[in-house]
C-alpha cells in the first residue's frame, strides 16, 4: 500500500493525492480479471436481446405509439435484468461466482447489483456515453475504487471492498448505439484513468436467438407486462 504514518496514524501519500491517477496496467488488469470475454459477451448479448424484444413488443402498439414509447422506456431496464439474471442462473460454469442482488435506493426504488469474486457492477442507460448522473448508491459504491490508489499493479481483488464498475448503454428508438464498461473514480467525478471500453462488439445475435427459443416465456411475460403498463399509462394520461 502507498501509506505513510505519523505517530501511528495512516494518511494518503502525495502520490495518492495527485489527480487520483494510477498505473494503466492496474486498471487494465482489473478489467481483464473482472470482465473476461465470456462475461462481456453474456452482458452485451442479454442487453441486446432485452432491447430487441422490447422493440418488437412496442411495435405491436401501432394505435398508441406515444404510450408505447413511454412504456418501453419504463420496462426495458427490468427486462435487461431479467434476461441477464436468467443467463447467470443458467451458467454451466460460473468461476467468477456472479450473482444478482436486489437493492433499495434512498427513494425506495429498486435496482440490481451484480457481484462476482472480482467486482460489483450496475447497469444504467445513459443519453450519451458518459458517467451517469450522481446517485447515492452509485457514489457510495464508487468509494470502493479507492483500491486503485492503495494497491500496486499486481493487486487481485478480494471479497471485501470490491472495485465498482458501471455498464452503460444507449439506444435510439431501441436500436443499441453503445454498451460500455468503466470504473468511476472514487469521488465519482469521472472514469478511472479516463478508461471506458466498448463491449457491443461482443454481442452474439446467434446466442440471442438461441436464448429466445430456450426461454420463450420471458418474451411472453414481457408482452403481458407491457400491455398492463400501457393500459395503466393511457388511463392515467386521460
Amino acid at each position: 500500500m502507498y501509506k505513510n504514518q505519523v505517530n501511528g496514524v495512516e494518511f494518503m501519500s502525495d502520490y495518492e493525492n495527485s489527480l487520483f491517477e494510477v498505473e494503466p496496467t492496474l486498471v487494465d488488469n482489473i478489467f481483464d480479471i473482472a470482465f473476461p470475454d465470456s462475461i462481456k459477451k453474456m452482458i452485451s448479448t442479454n442487453i441486446y436481446l432485452a432491447t430487441r424484444a422490447t422493440k418488437e413488443i412496442r411495435d405491436m402498439f401501432l394505435e398508441t405509439p406515444r404510450a408505447a414509447r413511454r412504456v418501453a422506456g419504463i420496462i426495458l431496464p427490468t427486462y435487461i435484468d431479467k434476461y441477464l439474471i436468467s443467463a447467470i442462473n443458467n451458467l454451466d460454469i460460473n468461476p467468477l461466482k456472479i450473482k444478482a442482488v436486489e437493492r433499495k435506493g434512498l427513494g425506495g426504488s429498486s435496482y440490481t447489483e451484480y457481484i462476482s469474486n472480482n467486482c460489483k457492477f450496475h447497469i444504467k442507460k445513459t443519453a450519451r456515453p458518459s458517467l451517469p448522473k450522481e446517485a447515492y448508491h452509485r457514489k457510495t459504491n464508487a468509494e470502493s475504487n479507492k483500491i486503485f490508489l492503495n494497491y500496486g499493479p499486481n493487486y487481485i481483488p478480494e471479497d471485501i471492498n470490491l472495485p465498482f464498475a458501471i455498464v452503460i448503454f444507449g439506444h435510439k428508438d431501441l436500436d443499441l448505439k453503445y454498451i460500455k464498461i468503466g470504473f468511476p473514480t472514487w469521488d465519482y467525478t469521472g472514469w478511472q484513468n479516463g478508461k471506458l471500453i466498448e463491449i457491443s462488439n461482443y454481442i452474439s445475435t446467434d446466442e440471442a436467438d438461441r436464448i429466445e427459443k430456450k426461454i420463450p416465456m420471458m418474451k411472453e411475460q414481457l408482452k403481458v407486462d407491457f400491455e398492463k403498463i400501457e393500459k395503466e399509462y393511457r388511463l392515467t394520461a386521460k
